[in-house]
């Protein structure tokens, strides 16, 4: 219990002193993956014991993790026991391939790939799914065996009524199940939507709430999920109109065959420009953005990173990155084993995160080639792995990391490559990458057999003018920035300011590209996909600089934090802890910070409460934690609460996330603010000028307003009752223009007029969609003979504008 109130305490997750054995934690306190690792490195290295991997989804309550340490120590001795060596494979690691083996060029889909496999060797395995045993236990996919299960599928689908085009969301975890249910959407006919899976049942309603958004915007006809979340997903019908079923790994493979309606979806024959994948970039957000590839754009992609990368079927991918994210789903599944016919070893990234020497492992048991994390990963391996799991690696097969994802940091790269060095690591194979959902998930590449650049760029120049400029002598700051590498065959990267102008190189700007497999905008979202492009490149959201034509990230012009390679967004959860009680919808400002200890981004949340006492400040930070949870899948990091009026903020009350940023990370955050007077002062004196003519533009606007007004109803007023009179069109025309001329003098209106009508033409007729009251009184001065026009007839109904409208000859349509 000591080691829980101690990692709970140090998480700031609420009143610890409410713990009991029988606490839920994950539901009371908020813990997410990160922190249940992190309770599991605490409590074995305090009582030197193992506890299973595959036992930490059932770990809730202080009480199980009590049994789970005392089950551990009754098989273990004082010192835990180092792991077997792990025998290297250096010619059976691939399964049967052979280096020169061809893959599917020809494949213009992904179920071509499939199908070019399984017609030349269906019983070679595809993929191994590892799993978290300490028996290094494995369930294996061969490409045959894909195809048959992924068209039983397929067909249960097509009898639950999907149509060609249809989303199908996937909910799943990794596993056999993910890779058939996806190909068996294809095979249908629809376009798969991976959506991120729940990593704990305790929160698995709060975790369907946030999809709802997600699978609302994608349309979704069909969710497949883990057995488990099958009530709590058919709820997800009340919410999501398009949605028709709900459908288990299980059941999607027990076709009806006395169906009078059901269809052989594996008749249908996918085209290169179908959807192969509807990408979400920001599910958690209020406008969740799914980006849509073909397969021909998927395989363009795939085909460019390959010859980057010099790849051949003899490779090996050994992958822990999550099958919803597109640098597990496509950079490990699609590229390396469906179309290159790697053998594909992956296990979950639970199992990653428990033991990451696991990772490791792999790549020693099976002499993997390539393989591909965040940077965070990286930097867990660094921390984590121990002396004694350090002696059983050889990492010498090792030809690619891959990093991107998330900022590379030098310090990771550097220290990863000392780490490892002794096991084979050599500093070559580290692979900065570049990409974005937008493209696939690859635009740049380091090259290969190169150790990664690395450049120290003084900080002065690079934020007052935007040059990145190395060098430096004693007592200049600098940043050491990481080359993302040059953009992959086929795609280009330019640097562009503000206005779309292309700059030179070492110049901070908009990082933007162009290339074969670059989306054609998000799902049913138009206005965020025409905010894609500037003068025909697509804008990427980050910054960054070319040298020697390589790509150095700088920073994200969103907003967007990164933690652990997750993208967290922190509009919706500024508005949502906005409305808890004590605080209000301006009094928040979530950011993210880097954490070098771990390599990741952390999640900072800033509230302004006017509570002081310390019992009620903590149970605020734990509803905020749980309301966190709710909204992004994750907790803060670190919650700080501050005095009103403490967080920075624009002239129009609009949080300055930066700014608010720069205080926590200098230490001025929360510190009390000036004496009102002295505020005062210092705000009268630096807007004096600027409040000045605000005032006066907004009272000149106002008094001309009022002015406009007073004279519309002068002249109005006699005009109504003037076209009551027995006049003639023509004299009821004349009388309107003149009051017309009037209004335009007294409203000081100019109005151009050039043209007439050719002579002898009939009487104009006027239909304008939508005309604003401007627009009539232009054409009353334009035209000077009464014109027949047509108005709705909701004004016919009007006791004011019926009867005027009527004697000028308006004709009433109903719209």
């Amino acid at each position: 219990m000591k080691e829980i109130r101690s990692l709970l305490a140090d998480m700031q997750r609420g009143h610890v002193a409410a713990l009991s054995w029988d606490t839920d934690l994950a539901d009371t306190f908020a813990l997410d993956s990160l922190a249940v690792v992190e309770l599991q490195d605490r409590l074995e290295d305090a009582f030197a014991v193992r506890i299973p991997v595959e036992s930490l989804g059932a770990l809730r309550t202080p009480g199980d993790w009590l049994r789970a340490v005392s089950e551990a120590a009754a098989g273990t001795t004082a010192t835990p026991a180092p792991p077997p060596a792990v025998p290297v494979a250096p010619t059976t690691g691939t399964l049967g391939r052979t280096p020169g083996t061809p893959w599917a060029q020809s494949a213009t889909t992904l179920v071509d790939a499939l199908t070019w496999h399984v017609e030349r060797h269906p019983d070679l395995v595809s993929v191994r799914v590892l799993s978290p045993g300490d028996g290094h236990p494995y369930a294996d996919l061969t490409y045959g065996s894909l195809y048959a299960a992924a068209t039983t599928s397929a067909t249960v689908m097509a009898e639950q009524g999907v149509e060609p085009g249809d989303r199908v969301a996937i909910m799943l975890p990794t596993g056999t199940d993910y890779f058939v249910l996806y190909m068996a959407v294809l095979l249908a006919g629809g376009a798969p939507v991976p959506v991120y899976p729940p990593a704990r049942m305790s929160v698995l309603e709060e975790h369907l709430r946030r999809q709802a958004r997600l699978l609302h915007s994608a349309g979704a006809t069909l969710l497949v999920t883990v057995p488990e979340a099958l009530l709590a997903a058919r709820l997800l019908r009340a919410r999501v109109p398009s949605l028709r079923a709900v459908l288990t790994p299980a059941s999607s493979m027990a076709p009806d065959r006395g169906s009078a309606t059901g269809r052989q979806a594996t008749r249908l024959r996918a085209s290169p420009d179908d959807v192969a994948l509807v990408q979400y970039t920001s599910g958690s957000t209020g406008d969740p953005k799914g980006v849509v590839l073909t397969h021909a754009q998927l395989l363009a992609n795939i085909r460019a990173m390959g010859e980057a990368a010099r790849v051949d079927s003899s490779d090996v991918f050994v992958s822990w990155l999550p099958l919803y994210h597109d640098m597990g789903l496509i950079g490990a599944w699609q590229a390396a084993s469906l179309y290159f016919g790697m053998l594909l070893v992956v296990m979950s990234p639970l199992t990653f995160l428990s033991r990451p020497a696991r990772w490791l492992e792999a790549m020693t048991r099976y002499s993997g080639t390539l393989s591909a994390g965040p940077n965070f990963g990286y930097q867990t391996c660094i921390d984590r792995i121990s002396d004694a799991e350090l002696e059983s690696l050889d990492l010498s097969s090792w030809r690619l990391a891959f990093t991107g994802s998330e900022p590379v940091q030098a310090a990771t790269v550097e220290r990863f490559a000392r780490r490892f060095g002794p096991r084979g690591f050599r500093p070559e194979a580290m692979c900065p990458a570049y990409g974005l959902a937008e493209v696939g998930v690859g635009a740049t590449f380091s090259p290969v057999g190169r150790r990664p650049r690395i450049e120290r760029v003084r900080l002065a120049e690079l934020e007052d003018s935007g040059e990145a400029v190395t060098g430096a002598g004693a007592g200049t700051a600098t940043v050491a920035l990481v080359s993302c590498g040059r953009a992959l065959p086929g795609y280009r990267l330019r640097i562009a300011d503000e206005t779309g102008n292309s700059l030179p190189e070492r110049h901070v700007g908009k990082v933007e590209c162009r290339g074969p497999s670059v989306t054609t905008g998000y799902l049913s979202n138009e206005g965020a996909s025409r905010q894609l492009w500037d003068h025909g490149w697509l804008d990427t959201g980050d910054t960054g600089y070319l040298a020697d034509g390589e790509l150095f990230l700088t920073g994200r012009r969103k907003d967007m934090i990164v933690r652990a390679g997750r993208n967290l967004h922190p509009e919706e959860l500024e508005q949502v802890l906005g409305q808890l009680p004590g605080l209000g919808t301006d009094a928040v400002a979530a950011f993210g910070v880097n954490d070098r200890a771990r390599g990741t981004e952390q999640l900072v949340v800033v509230a302004e409460t006017p509570a002081s006492d310390p019992l009620g400040q903590e149970r605020l930070r734990t509803t905020m934690a749980e309301r966190s949870v709710q909204v992004l899948g994750v907790a803060p990091d670190e919650i700080v609460l501050v005095p009103p009026c403490a967080i920075p903020r624009t002239a129009s009350g609009k949080v300055r996330r930066g700014e608010a940023r720069a205080a926590y990370l200098g230490g001025t955050l929360g510190r009390p603010p000036a004496p009102p007077a002295l505020q005062l002062v210092r705000f009268a004196w630096s807007g004096l000028v600027p409040a000045a003519g605000i005032l006066a533009r907004a009272v000149a606007r106002r008094c001309y307003a009022a002015w406009v007004w007073t004279v519309l109803v002068v002249i109005g007023a006699p005009l109504w009752l003037a076209l009551l009179l027995p006049l003639s069109p023509s004299r009821r025309w004349r009388l309107v223009r003149g009051a017309g001329r009037v209004l335009q003098e007294a409203a000081g209106i100019p109005i151009t007029m050039e043209g007439t009508f050719p002579d002898g033409a009939a009487a104009p007729i006027v239909v304008a969609n939508h005309p604003s009251f401007l627009d009539g009184l232009v054409l009353l001065l334009a035209l000077e003979e009464p014109a027949g026009f047509v108005s709705s007839d909701d004004f016919a109904r009007q006791k004011l504008a019926g009867p005027f409208l009527r004697r000028l000859g308006a004709v009433f349509v109903h719209r």
